[in-house]
């Protein structure tokens, strides 16, 4: 899966507000700029749920989180996530693998990562499957 870039970007968006229920969601940056860690801890403890339901439907799978080809800032959260996901159940078959970054010769439309971008994170990807998967 490849999953955090959104949430990254989240404390850097504007509040939002569910129009069904009134309640206020948003990434809070500490007046320094960095991450407000009670808002980290909650992507975290988001984290580790996911994937407790990722492997309750897949119970034989190599679960790899894959992240990276907009930036990492989200990086050490998805790390320490991961990492207490795997001591908490025992779970060696969960894995963090970085992408390569997008740049200004990969970009492609809308600041989004282009094909050559894909194309090389699927190249450096298959290289790692290929070998968890040997085990």
């Amino acid at each position: 899966m490849n999953l955090g870039t959104n949430d990254g970007g989240a404390f850097y968006s504007p509040a939002w507000t569910d129009p069904e229920s009134g309640k206020v969601y948003k990434q809070r940056l500490n007046e320094d700029g960095t991450f407000n860690e009670e808002d980290v801890q909650a992507f975290e403890n988001a984290t580790e749920h996911f994937l407790v339901k990722l492997r309750n439907c897949n119970p034989a799978a190599h679960i790899v989180w894959a992240y990276g080809m907009l930036g990492t800032p989200m990086m050490p959260a998805i790390y320490r996530a991961v990492d207490a996901y795997k001591k908490k159940t025992k779970d060696r078959k969960v894995s963090v693998f970085q992408l390569p970054n997008t740049t200004e010769a990969t970009i492609g439309s809308l600041s989004h990562p282009g094909l050559s971008a894909h194309t090389k994170a699927a190249d450096e990807l298959t290289v790692y499957l290929r070998e968890i998967l040997k085990k």
